[in-house]
């Protein structure tokens, strides 16, 4: 009885458990306000920073894996949550 219980759970568990795609890693983001580098963050929380304009299209943002610090407007994640100043 016991190999039946264990063969029941090898199972596959359906379509969807094979067809989930991989968990989104988590990446960490750093910001300059002036001299000072302030996170690590998280993406999402960066993107609010932006949205709430605390985070400007020149602000200089970083994570791994990038060569060098990038002003936030020149990163397509962060890009689209900038606000656009007003004229």
């Amino acid at each position: 009885m016991a190999q039946r219980a264990m063969a029941a759970s090898d199972a596959p568990r359906g379509p969807s458990a094979a067809n989930e795609p991989p968990p989104i890693p988590h990446v960490d983001w750093y910001y300059a306000v002036g001299s000072e580098r302030r996170g690590p963050i998280s993406l999402s929380a960066l993107q609010q920073l932006a949205s709430d304009r605390t985070v400007g299209a020149a602000t200089l943002v970083w994570r791994s894996g990038m060569k060098d610090w990038a002003p936030a407007a020149t990163i397509d994640e962060i890009a689209g949550a900038l606000k656009p100043t007003s004229s």
